[in-house]
C-alpha cells in the first residue's frame, strides 16, 4: 500500500467537487468504501474516489470533460 494510492476525505472531497461532509455522508450510505486505519484516521483509495466519480456523473455527459455552456 503506497500512500500516494490513498486520499483523505478532504483531498476526495477536491477531487469530487464535494464538501467533507458529502463524502462522509457517502460512506455511511455505503456509496464509497473507505479504509478505517483507526476511528479518526480514514483514508480513500484513489481507485474508489474514480469509481465514484464516474457513477455520479449525470448521464450524456462525456467522462472527464465539464459540460460547456452554449452562447447566446
Amino acid at each position: 500500500m503506497s500512500t500516494g494510492d490513498y486520499v483523505t476525505i478532504a483531498e476526495a472531497g477536491r477531487l469530487l467537487n464535494l464538501a467533507p461532509a458529502s463524502v462522509r455522508k457517502a460512506i455511511q450510505q455505503g456509496r464509497i468504501t473507505p479504509l478505517k486505519l483507526s476511528p479518526r484516521v480514514v483514508l480513500i483509495a484513489r481507485a474508489e474516489v474514480e469509481r465514484y466519480r464516474h457513477e455520479r456523473r449525470p448521464r450524456g455527459w462525456p467522462a472527464g470533460k465539464p459540460r460547456q455552456q452554449q452562447e447566446s
